[in-house]
């Protein structure tokens, strides 16, 4: 398993303690919980003397120092030769090393191992693993959808077409295809059967609106996904609110950003050590700032943005429930209606927002590898927005106000009060 070893100095023990842990070093590597590597450093008392260490693994033990260190006998003068410690500990364990002082211990640093969530591919393309949904095992094969959710995908496509026909909106569900279907060449996995993306377009391409853009993002893949992240780039999206408005027989108005390359880590890159990083184009959004009417400023679910746009030809409006994809994909369809609204809701629906907004259309956004287990049938913003906000501390709490005052436009009222009351709720 790829790991990164973090070291982290205890800031309390600087006090008594003056030390030193040189091995190991923060770095990845490829860990295996029968190997054992190497803890070396030194460490003096305020006192000029070597303490007696322990080493606390889910059960302290105490060991020595005692290992010549001249090096640090020639910066620290005075300080014993023996001050340098060596022992080793279990590879994939976290640890806390300790010292002895007046009888209790100090302790002076940890040593930790955090699974690595990257699989790194051919060329430098990397992919997520260690997820919770068990992409990776998706993909080969190994793991599909069970008949449980099977079941509850046709109760919701059900109730999609059943809402549907009582309140004249055209419904779509777009598939955010996982990147590893995009490049399965660069993808360190062999696919030996019908994954879960499989088995759900055989199950209901035919009998659900669903836009399944992986031909389009194929065409242009190289533009399309980045090779450091998860997501589709803003090409990507782009292409994706294209066949959207082609679905929904909607013209697809360019929002004809201005673009800048802008050095970054992604999703994934990021959880590298050392960081791999990648130029992507991001657009300028300074244009959406007087069309943005309102943003909850919700981490991930139940984020809600609001968009205006007063200078569309069209007077349509669209509501869209989705996931991180969904974030980017926005970004490209504000310009194609009047007013477009944003759940972060993993293509939970909340029916009493559609029948509040009464919209023209509505699309619900999904990636691969959440296909695994259907939508809620009882998803609400109310309740999401209950279980984020209890979790607020008070300073939290005053911000999300302050910030929701901000937001004046009559047409959100319902949706600030929503959230004004369960901040209010949650003060309680």
């Amino acid at each position: 398993m790829e790991t990164i070893i973090r070291v982290t100095k205890l800031a309390a023990a600087n006090d008594v303690f003056k030390f030193s842990i040189d091995s190991p070093k923060e770095l990845m590597v490829t860990t295996d919980t029968r190997n054992f590597i190497k803890l070396k450093g030194w460490v003096l008392g305020i006192d000029g003397t070597v303490p007696e260490l322990v080493l606390d693994c889910g059960k302290a033990t105490r060991f020595f120092a005692g290992v010549e260190r001249l090096d640090v006998a020639k910066v620290h003068s005075g300080a014993p030769e023996n001050c340098g410690f060596e022992t080793f500990i279990e590879a994939g364990k976290d640890i806390k090393v300790g010292a002895l002082y007046n009888g209790t211990v100090v302790w002076l640093a940890s040593v930790s191992f955090e699974p690595v969530n990257v699989l790194v591919g051919h060329d430098g393309y990397l992919f997520l693993d260690h997820d919770s949904n068990k992409s990776v095992m998706q993909y080969s094969g190994e793991l599909l959808i069970d008949a449980g959710n099977l079941d509850r995908w046709e109760q919701y496509f059900s109730k999609i077409e059943v809402e549907q026909s009582k309140n004249i909106f055209t419904a779509a569900f777009l598939i955010a295809p996982a990147k590893e279907y995009i490049f399965p060449e660069h993808y360190p996995v062999i696919r030996r059967g019908a994954t879960p993306f499989d088995q759900f377009l055989s199950r209901f391409q035919y009998s659900a609106p669903i836009i399944n853009p992986i031909s389009q993002l194929l065409s242009s893949r190289n533009y399309s996904y980045s090779k450091i992240d998860t997501h589709w780039t803003h090409h990507g999206a782009h292409v994706a609110a294209e066949l959207v408005c082609r679905h929904f027989g909607h013209k697809f108005v360019d929002a004809d950003y201005d673009y800048k390359f802008v050095p970054t880590a992604g999703d994934l890159g990021v959880k590298l050590l050392p960081q791999i990083s990648e130029s992507l184009p991001y657009p300028d959004f300074s244009v959406l700032n007087g069309m943005r009417i309102f943003d909850n400023k919700i981490p991930n679910r139940g984020r809600v943005h609001i968009y205006a746009n007063e200078n569309s030809s069209s007077d349509k409006t669209c509501v869209v429930f989705g996931d991180s994809f969904s974030t980017t994909l926005i970004i490209h369809l504000i310009f194609s209606f009047r007013r477009l609204v944003h759940v972060f809701s993993g293509a939970d629906i909340d029916w009493a927002i559609v029948n509040h907004e009464q919209p023209d259309f509505l699309l619900a956004e999904m990636t691969t590898r959440f296909l695994i287990k259907a939508p809620s049938a009882e998803f609400s913003l109310k309740s999401e927005l209950t279980r984020k906000l209890s979790a607020f501390n008070s300073s939290q709490r005053r911000s999300a106000i302050t910030n929701l005052a901000r937001f004046t436009d009559p047409s959100i009222e319902y949706y600030k009060s929503i959230s004004m009351a369960e901040l209010n709720k949650s003060s309680v």
